[in-house]
């Protein structure tokens, strides 16, 4: 998987998705909330071949995606659509962050993009959309509902990337079907078993459903 790359936007909230790491550990970058850190990520992003594949995951925004938080080092978007024509150019890509599906309609240069919906990764997420009235129906949810969602997602991008990237010819198409088998697999089971409500299962359709992938043609 040597054209593999995985950048992570590293702070506190966003410390769940280290579960990639344990799972590509040489494919693993960090992205560090210091401006040391922001430019040897950017120099990497620079450095990658073309054809390869990148995993960014942390926050994103409708207009770009967000670097990591700390105290020096206020959370900003390190990359829009200019840089990201530029960084993406011929590389396929998946946005493992809030809103990239929306990002991805700005971006015209990669092969291939995923981008995601918003995502409700924690439980300051679900309050500010609950208060806001854009999410009436999951001020049930818990902070167990939150983590147990968190798993199976990235368990879903874990499991498509295993079984298509080792193959050399695979496409973010097979990787989109993979993890809608899987999040389907998973509902399946849970409605099966009578273990899920119906404000869960809203965050998994949500997720599954909220998948853009835009191909290069």
């Amino acid at each position: 998987m040597d054209d593999f790359y995985i950048i992570h936007a590293l702070d506190e909230t966003t410390s769940f998705l280290e579960v990639f790491k344990s799972e590509f550990p040489q494919n693993y970058h960090v992205f560090l909330p210091a401006e040391i850190s922001k430019k040897e990520i950017l120099e990497l992003l620079k450095s990658i071949p073309d054809n390869s594949l990148i995993l960014f995951l942390g926050h994103g925004h409708s207009t770009g995606l967000y670097g990591p938080e700390g105290i020096d080092f206020p959370q900003n978007i390190f990359i829009d659509s200019e840089s990201g024509n530029v960084l993406f150019k011929e590389k396929k890509v998946i946005l493992l962050s809030c809103n990239s599906n929306q990002f991805v309609t700005r971006l015209n240069t990669h092969k291939e993009i995923l981008g995601f919906g918003n995502i409700l990764s924690s439980m300051e997420q679900l309050r500010n959309e609950v208060e806001n009235g854009a999410r009436d129906n999951y001020g049930t949810l818990s902070k167990e509902d939150i983590d147990y969602f968190n798993a199976i997602y990235c368990t879903a991008i874990i499991k498509a990337i295993k079984e298509t990237i080792p193959t050399s010819i695979y496409t973010l198409k097979s990787i989109k079907k993979i993890i809608e088998f899987f999040i389907n697999k998973e509902l399946n089971f849970l409605l099966k078993n009578k273990q899920i409500t119906k404000e869960f299962a809203s965050l998994l359709f949500s997720f599954r459903n909220d998948m853009v992938l835009k191909i290069a043609y």
